[in-house]
């Protein structure tokens, strides 16, 4: 029967109490078998039915009442007969005396102590009999029982709720087709394939009235099937699924957008998969979450896109892979969905970083939220349809992520607080990639920055491409062409100093895109020095005791005071009165 069975017959032997199990016994361990019980504590265990018609006798439950819990629990719990509990089985007979003590009527005092076994107080609980009974005598539950049984009542009452919601759909549509507000409309003859046997069922004749009335008034087919929603139509009547509607009532102003959002949040955390991740859902969230001390808290709407994109994600076996459609083309179906979330995600980081209407600080703590919620790397797509993980080659996918997040500085360039500093939003935005994704996986891939320059010069190439088809068409000196070598020479600048080193550019690149070597460079605290300046003044302030250099760019100056020892230097960064250390 296990411990906590022998534990609540203890307590019951020491109380005066009684426990109440279903009878006939039988064990709480596989293989489930009847269980004889000795006769100094067969008294104690009584059955749910005897609590209830004890509970009727003491006035607490009317016998209709009582009707309704015993209906409700069902005929498991109908107290056995003597015949039944004495019939003997392979693992030994009850005794006949125990079966007439098991029958036995019982007296409910208010000194009475109740121990439950979980099901049967959950029912109790669901009826209220159970809070009757805790009212007039002593009631005893496991306190993990009891979180059971609350959790239990939760998900009646939610069930409740569902089956009140039904009832009242159901007699909505049935008032709509009285009144011929609703039409019905039926398939004529719904032919069955000819390598199909058995009939169809309710849901596959729902789809073909719903095809046979589409392809009559060429009305769209609402259909949330994945796998019919691998297709774009059904011959000529188009599909939607439920994340297509809701944008179509938003689109002809039916919902609005807060009302169109909290849907997409609902299907979401009831577990409605492969629901479109959208850029502007993203932020929509994103900008309603506080911030504190330079930390974003994260909200329940993000908690639950959190979660639904990842579950999306991990559910590499249910995702529909790709095949070839009747004229030999590819359909894609959700092979699309990995990238897709990706893309949308960066666009989010994007737009987060070039619209200036927030300080750094709070675009910072609004990034790193995607970065460690839901940014993942080219790795992805080929892990979501299978390809062994242990095949990949993990820096390149890696690599190639970074390389995409850096170009995305070709999309940011105003300050993005001009009355305070003119560093531009390229340049916080390169920091926040230097320090978020390539200086923290230096330690197991210091290959990496060789690598993402790399796949800079690619581009390089690439656009060494454009500007000669651009001095081509248009002329050495036209807007097309300076128009790239600015854009190019700007973008080179801005790179984080660990990225540029590793370019490799020969003077003869550097002149083409109107730049020049200028030597190694250190970057701290935001700043960027010549290097030969920097460790001159890190010399004058071991010798003298203090240095500073400025940064015109940044209107601030960087102060080196000696530390308390004689290897360490102090760095303060001062900018029109703030201190930073």
């Amino acid at each position: 029967m296990g411990d906590r069975w022998c534990a609540r017959i203890e307590r019951a032997k020491q109380k005066g109490g009684i426990v109440i199990d279903h009878l006939p016994l039988v064990s709480n361990r596989l293989p489930l078998r009847p269980v004889n019980i000795t006769s100094d504590i067969t008294h104690l265990v009584v059955s749910e039915q005897q609590l209830v018609c004890a509970m009727v006798e003491r006035g607490l439950l009317s016998p209709a009442e009582a009707e309704n819990v015993q209906s409700a629990s069902g005929a498991r719990n109908e107290p056995p007969s003597a015949a039944s509990l004495a019939r003997p089985s392979e693992h030994g007979p009850f005794a006949e005396g125990a079966a007439l003590q098991y029958q036995k009527e019982i007296t409910l005092r208010p000194e009475t102590s109740i121990f439950f076994e979980h099901s049967i107080a959950a029912g109790l609980a669901q009826s209220a009999a159970l809070e009757r009974l805790a009212s007039f005598c002593h009631v005893v539950i496991d306190q993990e029982d009891a979180d059971m049984i609350t959790a239990d009542a939760k998900l009646y009452e939610q069930n409740l709720q569902l089956k009140r919601w039904v009832t009242d759909l159901l007699s909505h549509l049935s008032n709509g087709i009285d009144s011929g507000k609703y039409r019905t409309h039926l398939h004529p003859a719904p032919n069955l394939p000819q390598e199909r046997t058995e009939i169809f069922r309710p849901e596959e004749l729902c789809l073909y009235d719903a095809a046979h009335h589409a392809q009559k008034t060429e009305a769209i087919i609402w259909c949330d099937d994945r796998f019919v929603r691998a297709h774009d139509r059904i011959e000529k009547s188009q599909l939607a699924d439920t994340f297509d509607m809701l944008r179509l009532l938003r689109t002809q102003g039916a919902i609005q957008t807060d009302v169109y959002f909290d849907y997409l949040l609902k299907l979401r955390a009831a577990n409605a998969r492969y629901i479109p991740l959208t850029e502007e859902e993203i932020l929509y969230h994103l900008r309603r979450a506080k911030i504190e001390s330079g930390t974003m808290q994260e909200t329940p709407a993000l908690l639950a896109l959190r979660r639904h994109t990842a579950a999306c994600l991990l559910d590499r076996n249910r995702l529909q892979r790709p095949a070839a459609d009747g004229q030999g083309g590819l359909l894609l179906r959700e092979m699309v969905i990995p990238g897709a979330y990706q893309l949308s995600v960066i666009e989010s980081l994007r737009t987060l970083w070039s619209e200036g209407m927030e300080p750094w600080e709070d675009v910072t703590a609004r990034a790193d939220w995607l970065w460690t919620s839901l940014c993942t790397d080219m790795r992805l797509p080929p892990e979501c349809f299978g390809q062994d993980e242990t095949t990949i080659d993990l820096e390149p996918p890696f690599a190639d992520s970074v390389t995409h997040l850096l170009t995305l500085g070709l999309g940011l360039r105003r300050a993005l607080r001009e009355d305070s500093s003119r560093i531009s939003q390229r340049e916080m935005f390169f920091g926040w990639v230097e320090t978020r994704a390539i200086l923290p996986y230096l330690q197991n891939n210091p290959q990496l920055p060789r690598t993402i320059a790399g796949r800079f010069n690619l581009l390089l190439d690439h656009a060494e491409q454009l500007l000669a088809r651009a001095e081509q068409d248009h002329g050495v000196n036209s807007q097309e062409a300076i128009g790239i070598k600015i854009s190019v020479s700007a973008l080179l600048g801005d790179l984080p100093a660990i990225i540029q080193s590793e370019l490799g550019l020969s003077p003869k690149v550097l002149s083409r895109w109107g730049l020049r070597q200028g030597g190694a460079v250190v970057n701290t605290m935001g700043m960027k020095f010549p290097a030969s300046d920097f460790w001159a003044a890190a010399a004058r302030a071991v010798n003298k005791g203090q240095a500073t250099l400025s940064s015109e760019k940044m209107a601030a100056k960087l102060q080196f005071k000696r530390g308390s020892t004689a290897t360490t230097l102090r760095l303060i960064k001062k900018s029109k009165g703030q201190k930073e250390y």
